[in-house]
């Protein structure tokens, strides 16, 4: 038996709202872990930056 369409179509908006819901979760817990992984990366290139040259480059 067929169900009411309408119906339907909003059980089939809410079942995509739902694998929405949890791609966008772990879209924002990727992007929080590249930013976090970003700062440490432009932290460790600060301390290289600081670091004398300890060898000589010749042309």
């Amino acid at each position: 038996m067929a169900g009411n369409p309408l119906e339907e179509a909003v059980a089939t908006a809410e079942e995509i709202a739902v694998v929405l819901s949890g791609e966008l979760q772990k879209a924002i817990l990727q992007i929080t872990a590249l930013r976090i992984e970003n700062e440490k990366l432009k932290e460790k290139l600060k301390e290289l930056t600081k670091q004398p040259v300890d060898h000589q480059y010749r042309a």
